[in-house]
């Protein structure tokens, strides 16, 4: 009778303890977000802008990173103001907060990037007009 309950307990623990696997290369980006095509590879759904994002120092636990984004589109006028947030959604928290410059018209400089640990994260850009959210983007990462 022990031995019954404690392999069925054995069982319970094993099936209740697993994780969802994470199958993307370290270093390569998730493929959980909209990435319609080439010309647009994440699309603001609600202002219907199209973001860009090329990193200047590509992603290290060990560094500070930074990244360039560019908003392009007809609405250009629905937001005056872009925030960025890391993430981790795994782990529930995030990392120091991060500084950012507006470098021309449409083009940000998100820096002072610090990736705490590695694993998956997500750079989180929000589009504000008078303070508030009108569209915001997540860019998924594997560290």
């Amino acid at each position: 009778m022990i031995k019954k309950m404690a392999s069925i307990l054995s069982i319970v623990f094993f099936v209740s303890a697993c994780a969802r696997p994470e199958y993307v290369q370290a270093g390569e980006p998730s493929t959980d977000t909209q990435k319609p095509d080439a010309q647009c590879p994440y699309v603001l759904p609600a202002t219907d802008l199209c973001l860009t994002a090329e990193w200047e120092t590509p992603p290290d636990s060990s560094k500070y990173n930074s990244m360039k984004v560019t908003i392009t589109g007809n609405n250009i006028e629905s937001f005056d103001e872009l925030t960025a947030l890391l993430w981790m959604p795994s782990m529930g928290h995030g990392s120091s907060p991060v500084k950012i410059e507006k470098t021309d018209e449409n083009t940000y400089r998100i820096y002072d990037m610090f990736f705490v640990m590695p694993g998956s994260w997500e750079v989180r850009i929000t589009l504000k007009k008078s303070g508030q959210s009108v569209d915001q983007v997540f860019l998924p990462y594997i560290l």
